[in-house]
């Protein structure tokens, strides 16, 4: 074997072993974030339902309330309820913006040993999300194509 070979093969031998000594650096999602994707991916489930999960996580509720009184909403009157707030920001705003809270921090961490520059795990993960939905879309199992 050639020693640009080894040498190859030691390098991607350095950066596996570097891999799997920071997945053990990587936080697992709040138990409130677990069991409230679990509801939204149930699909049977009432306001009232994800209350219950919801207001054990105080930053949550606080950012969910925050967007949904924002200028964005357009709400003639103050949202002020966990309940009233699911119903104005709906399922599918409430899972992203879970998802968006509960990464945020992860996804801007230093993943340069991955291959990743600063924020480069934000920007893949984005391009990934954005070429799934495509291609869903295009196959038709996106729920939005066939609304």
């Amino acid at each position: 074997m050639s020693e640009s070979k080894l040498g190859k093969l030691a390098l991607q031998e350095r950066t596996r072993r570097e891999i799997l000594h920071k997945s053990d650096l990587i936080p697992p999602l709040p138990d409130v974030v677990v069991r409230v994707m679990a509801l939204l991916n149930q699909g049977d489930i009432e306001p009232e339902d994800l209350e219950q999960h919801l207001r054990y996580d105080q930053v949550l509720v606080a950012k969910m309330l925050g967007l949904v009184n924002s200028p964005f909403y357009g709400m003639n009157r103050k949202i002020s309820s966990i309940r009233d707030a699911v119903m104005v920001m709906g399922f599918r705003g409430l899972r992203s913006l879970i998802l968006a809270t509960s990464t945020a921090d992860y996804l801007m961490s230093d993943f340069t040993s991955y291959g990743h520059s600063t924020k480069g795990l934000w920007q893949h993960s984005l391009a990934v999300a954005s070429g799934a939905k495509t291609l869903a879309k295009s196959i038709g199992l996106c729920q939005e194509a066939q609304e």
